[in-house]
């Protein structure tokens, strides 16, 4: 489990900004495009869920595992 603190952290990183807040998740778009990631309104993320949503903002497999490893410890 990762804290949602450090994903938002990384999406925010990555060039997204908080665009709507729905009853169960937040939605994020991508500056400038039409990319849109939403994230489920708990205070922790599974590992899987994160890696995927980074997988498809764009990061490579090396950083994504990066981030999952310092996120955990």
């Amino acid at each position: 489990m990762i804290a949602k603190r450090f994903f938002v952290n990384k999406i925010r990183e990555l060039g997204y900004t908080h665009h709507e807040q729905k009853k169960r998740v937040d939605i994020w778009r991508k500056r400038g495009g039409d990319h849109y990631v939403s994230i489920p309104r708990c205070d922790n993320l599974e590992d899987a869920y994160v890696v995927s949503t980074l997988r498809q903002c764009g990061l490579k497999d090396p950083e994504i595992k990066r981030f999952v490893t310092e996120s955990n410890s």
